[in-house]
């Protein structure tokens, strides 16, 4: 992204093999993967396209891509929604809210599908992400998942967030106590690990609280320190409405 700004970033859907091949690589570079479970297949997200799925990405002039955003159809009692799976922004395009941009980009595309909301999962010790969904984007967090990829280091918060203005509610205070993580946690679990572990397991213990309380994730506070709490708090009726799907 040298010498372009982030108005010269085009944001759209992602088809070609080119295109999906760069998609794939970008999704491991960002995240460090390195095993066959964890890729992300050109061949799965041209299926997606295809198929009700939304493939979005972030291109330069030079056509290399920068950022990447994809999701599928899901369903529950309430109805259909539209799951982002995952976001990925190469370092250089990093912190100029791109994410916040195709994040975005992909709900206009879910509402003009006929989505009255979005879902996803976030590390809670990822403060910053959580401020981003709870504090920018007004979403709800509406359950907690211990280990939700079935290993270590996979606890996740799941999002929901209306698309539509008359679907979004605001929670009310749940009078219940915030759940404060720590400045550079993720850093901690590699250079002390005891601790880190030590950290979140008392963060998974009281955030299992919270929910098991009947609250639902509300804020995430930002503290000088980099330290974050998150507030819990109540609705008056369901998260959500059906879908028009």
């Amino acid at each position: 992204m040298t010498g372009e700004s982030q108005s010269d970033l085009q944001i759209r859907v992602l088809s070609s093999g080119d295109e999906l091949g760069q998609a794939s690589a970008l999704y491991r570079n960002v995240f460090g993967y390195d095993s066959s479970t964890t890729g992300l297949s050109p061949r799965l997200m041209r299926s997606l396209v295809d198929n009700g799925g939304i493939v979005l990405g972030a291109v330069t002039p030079q056509h290399a891509l920068v950022g990447l955003i994809y999701g599928f159809t899901g369903h529950d009692g309430n109805g259909f929604f539209h799951y982002s799976q995952a976001a990925a922004i190469a370092p250089e395009a990093q912190g100029k809210g791109l994410g916040r941009q195709l994040k975005q980009t992909q709900a206009e595309l879910a509402r003009g599908m006929g989505f009255s909301r979005m879902r996803w999962t976030y590390d809670p010790t990822d403060v910053r992400n959580g401020h981003f969904n709870l504090n920018v984007l007004g979403g709800n967090g509406i359950r907690f998942y211990p280990d939700y990829y079935q290993d270590d280091g996979s606890d996740r918060i799941l999002i929901e967030w209306a698309l539509n203005s008359d679907a979004a509610q605001q929670p009310e205070s749940a009078g219940q106590p915030g759940v404060t993580v720590p400045a550079g946690i993720r850093q901690l679990r590699i250079t002390d690990p005891e601790t880190a572990s030590a950290v979140s397991a008392r963060v998974r213990s009281e955030l299992e609280a919270g929910f098991a309380g009947g609250g639902i994730l509300s804020s995430c506070e930002r503290q000088g320190d980099g330290s974050a709490i998150y507030r819990f708090g109540t609705m008056a009726q369901p998260t959500a409405g059906k879908a028009t799907v």
